[in-house]
């Protein structure tokens, strides 16, 4: 294995522990802290963080198109990341980091209907495969479960969708020369404000100021957000998109195995084949996809 190689695989496996393991740091957060705040001091610190290292590489802030921004802003960050920690509040770290990550599915139709982008006959076996895991999750399992988290994990997914969708039109415009780093930043920071404003308004739990909560909103900002980007950024440089977008699947896998192991949310027959379903349609259709695209500067995590 040659030394390029080693180190992308290295910075993958980096990227899959650092958003895979959040998902139980999060869920761990939320007993001592309501979603929309958590979410809100999620993006706002990892806003700071990105800001800082801007300062320090002396870039500039400038973004173009700053209403288009604002709106991948509001669904990339604001409701994608309010949703997930609403679902998790009450939902599985591992079901809802695999519902989550049924991103492709919404980006193919989502495409489909504004980009007017053709999918292949593959891509839409892949996407009733998918489906076909979801309802598998949903309605088949021997347990009385709330359909609520499956439901705002799902949502939260096709809003990181949208946004997805969005940014993909703005890089277009701009034949790619987007700095992913002010993006990333900026989006933070208005979706950041955005769930400050909203956790004003929508009735939660108090903060409780739990050793617990400090640690996970510390490896949210850290970890979680400027470690997790900054490799997702370098390996955008190494891997191509579609290849990376395949590959990240495993960041629900270790979503998986981290609730398992650490949470005891031991998957019931039904989750397993759903969840397998959904990720064997996800990889299928970003095998489908031969033709590079843009990697969107946000992944979840």
């Amino acid at each position: 294995m040659s030394r390029s190689h080693a180190g992308s695989l290295l910075l993958l496996l980096g990227l899959a522990v650092c958003w895979g393991y959040n998902w139980v740091v999060m869920k761990i957060g939320l007993h001592d802290a309501g979603p929309v705040a958590f979410a809100a001091i999620r993006c706002l610190g990892g806003a700071i963080i990105l800001g800082c290292v801007l300062l320090a590489l002396r870039r500039s802030f400038k973004i173009v198109e700053p209403w288009t921004v604002a709106a991948i802003g509001l669904l990339q960050t604001a409701l994608a990341q309010g949703l997930i920690a609403m679902a998790l509040s009450g939902g599985q770290a591992g079901k809802s980091a695999v519902l989550n990550y049924t991103l492709p599915v919404w980006v193919m139709i989502l495409g489909f209907l504004f980009l007017k982008e053709r999918p292949r006959l593959m891509q839409w076996l892949a996407t009733a495969v998918a489906f076909g895991g979801v309802m598998v999750m949903t309605f088949l399992n021997e347990t009385t479960i709330s359909l609520a988290p499956i439901f705002l994990a799902l949502s939260a997914s096709i809003c990181w969708g949208a946004g997805t969708v969005v940014t993909q039109s703005l890089m277009r415009r701009h034949n790619g020369r987007i700095d992913t780093v002010v993006l990333t930043a900026w989006q933070l920071f208005i979706g950041g404000v955005v769930l400050t404003a909203l956790a004003f308004i929508v009735p939660e739990a108090p903060l409780h100021w739990t050793t617990s909560l400090v640690l996970a909103l510390l490896y949210n900002v850290g970890p979680a957000s400027a470690v997790a980007f900054l490799l997702w950024f370098m390996l955008q440089q190494r891997i191509e998109a579609n290849v990376l977008s395949l590959i990240v699947l495993i960041v629900p896998l270790v979503g998986i195995a981290a609730g398992w192991l650490q949470l005891g949310e031991r998957p019931t027959g039904p989750d397993a084949i759903g969840m397998a379903l959904i990720l064997a349609g996800i990889a299928v259709m970003v095998v489908s996809q031969r033709r590079k695209l843009p990697v969107t500067a946000q992944a979840e995590g």
